[in-house]
C-alpha cells in the first residue's frame, strides 16, 4: 500500500525515564508530509543523549564550520612567523616594527571576530562567512601585485577583517550542532591536518617566491575553502532548538557566560605565553633549533590523539569530570614545560602539549555552545584565541625581562588555577 493511501500511522517509542515512569508514548502521525522516525521521536523525548553516538545530523555542519573557522580564519595566525619575516626582509622594517604590524593584524582579526560574533545570530551565517572569505581572497590576491607599504597595510587590514568574519560565523555555527563536543573534536582533527600541511608548504613557497608566495598561498587557501563555506546552512539553529526546547532550556546567567569567557582567556593566554617563549627557553636549556623543530613536528602529528580521544569520550563521564580532567591534564603538561631545567622534560612536555590542549579546548567550546544556543559565546571564545595570540608574546617578553624564566612556572600555575575554577563553576551551572 502506498504512503499516500495510509489513513493512520502510529509510532511507538518506549521511554525508560525513571522520573515519569511512562511505559510508552504513542505519537499519531496523520500528516502525509513527514513521518518522524523512532530515533527522531526518541531525540524529542530524551534529548541529545540519545544521539550522542550518531553524527549524521551534524555531518553537514562539519566541513563548512571547519572551512570558515579553521581553514580561512586561522590562516594568518598559522603563517605569522613568515609574515613577520617577510615584513623585515621585503619591506626593510626592523623586527620591532614588523612585530607591531603583525600584532595589529592579529588584533584586528580578533576585534572583528568579537564584534561580528556578538551580532552574527541576527544575520545569515552563510552570507557573513562567504563575504569574509571573498574579502580575504581578494585582499591576498591584491597583495601579490603591490610592493609599497601603504596599500599593503590596507590590504592586510582587509584580510584580517575577512578572516575575522569567517572565524565568527564558523565558531557560532558550533551551537547549532546536536553534539558540540564531538563536532569540535572532528573539526580540530581536520585543523591539525591543515596546520601540518600549511607548516610544511609555507617554508617551501616563501623560500622560492618570498612574501609574494605567502600571499598567494593565502589566496589559494581561501579559494579552496570558499565552495565549502558556501555550503554552510542557515536554518540549523532553529532545527536544533525545535528538538530541544521542550527538554531543556539553559538559564543564560551572566555569571556563567563570563566564567566561560574567563576560562577561555586564561586557557589561551597560558598557551600563548608558553608558545612565545618556546624557542628562547629551548636555547637556554641547550635544545638546538633542529631538535626543537623535530619536537614540534612530532607534536603536530601526536596532536591528532586529542580530537580522537574527545570524539570517543564525549560527555559519557559527565561534563564536570570531563572538563576538569582535561584541563588538569593540560595544566600538568604546561607546568612540566615551564618548570623544566633540562632538555628531556622540556621536549617531552611539548610532545604531549598539542593533543592535551585540543582535548581540553574541545570541552571549553562545548560549554560555550551549551551556555548560548545563538552562538554568540562560542564566537567570542573563538575570537579570544586571537586576542591572546596578539598580547601573549608581549607579555612573555616582558616577563623574561622582569623576572627571567623563574617567574614562568608561577604564572602558569596561576592561569591554570583560574582556568580550573572558572570551568568548574561553568560546568556545574550547565
Amino acid at each position: 500500500m502506498s504512503t499516500s493511501r495510509l489513513a493512520f500511522q502510529a509510532c511507538y517509542v518506549h521511554d525508560q525515564d525513571r522520573r515519569s515512569g511512562a511505559d510508552a508514548v504513542i505519537i499519531d502521525c496523520m500528516s502525509e508530509k513527514k513521518v518522524p522516525t523512532a530515533l527522531e521521536t526518541a531525540d524529542r523525548l530524551i534529548g541529545s543523549d540519545a544521539s550522542k553516538d550518531r553524527f549524521g545530523s551534524d555531518r553537514h555542519l562539519l566541513l563548512p564550520m571547519f572551512a570558515a573557522a579553521n581553514g580561512v580564519g586561522y590562516l594568518p595566525l598559522l603563517t605569522l612567523p613568515w609574515l613577520i619575516g617577510g615584513l623585515v626582509r621585503d619591506w626593510g622594517l626592523s623586527d620591532s616594527v614588523a612585530g607591531m604590524i603583525a600584532s595589529c593584524v592579529i588584533g584586528l582579526l580578533a576585534a572583528t571576530t568579537l564584534v561580528v560574533g556578538t551580532f552574527v545570530h541576527r544575520f545569515s551565517r552563510r552570507i557573513t562567512s562567504v563575504l569574509g572569505a571573498c574579502l580575504a581572497l581578494l585582499g591576498s590576491a591584491a597583495l601579490t601585485q603591490f610592493s609599497r607599504p601603504s596599500p599593503m597595510i590596507a590590504l592586510l587590514a582587509t584580510i584580517a577583517v575577512g578572516c575575522g568574519m569567517c572565524s565568527a560565523a564558523g565558531n557560532s555555527l558550533l551551537s547549532s550542532a546536536k553534539d558540540p563536543a564531538r563536532a569540535t573534536a572532528r573539526m580540530w582533527a581536520l585543523a591539525v591536518l591543515w596546520q601540518t600541511l600549511v607548516w610544511f608548504v609555507t617554508p617551501l613557497v616563501v623560500e622560492k617566491w618570498n612574501s609574494t608566495g605567502l600571499y598567494a598561498l593565502w589566496a589559494v587557501g581561501c579559494a579552496i575553502y570558499l565552495p565549502l563555506i558556501m555550503m554552510m546552512p542557515d536554518g540549523t539553529l532553529e532545527v536544533r532548538a525545535g528538538h530541544q526546547t521542550a527538554i531543556r532550556t539553559p538559564a543564560l546567567s551572566l555569571a556563567t557566560i563570563w566564567s566561560v569567557v574567563l576560562c577561555t582567556f586564561a586557557f589561551w593566554l597560558r598557551d600563548s605565553l608558553t608558545w612565545s617563549l618556546a624557542e628562547r627557553r629551548g636555547q637556554l636549556l641547550g635544545v638546538s633549533e633542529y631538535h626543537l623543530g623535530l619536537t614540534f613536528t612530532a607534536a603536530s602529528v601526536l596532536g591528532l590523539i586529542g580530537p580522537i580521544a574527545a570524539n570517543h569520550v564525549g560527555l559519557r563521564f559527565g561534563r564536570v569530570k570531563t572538563v576538569l580532567g582535561g584541563l588538569l591534564l593540560i595544566g600538568v603538561v604546561l607546568q612540566v614545560i615551564a618548570s623544566a631545567t633540562s632538555p628531556l622534560p622540556y621536549q617531552a612536555g611539548f610532545l604531549f602539549w598539542t593533543c592535551a590542549s585540543i582535548f581540553s579546548w574541545t570541552y571549553i567550546m562545548e560549554m560555550a555552545a551549551a551556555v548560548d544556543p545563538k552562538g554568540r559565546v562560542a564566537a567570542t571564545c573563538g575570537g579570544i584565541v586571537f586576542v591572546t595570540a596578539a598580547c601573549g608574546p608581549v607579555l612573555g617578553g616582558a616577563m623574561l625581562d622582569w623576572g627571567g624564566s623563574a617567574i614562568l612556572p608561577t604564572a602558569i600555575l596561576i592561569l591554570t588555577t583560574v582556568t580550573l575554577l572558572a570551568a568548574y563553576y561553568s560546568a556545574r551551572r550547565l
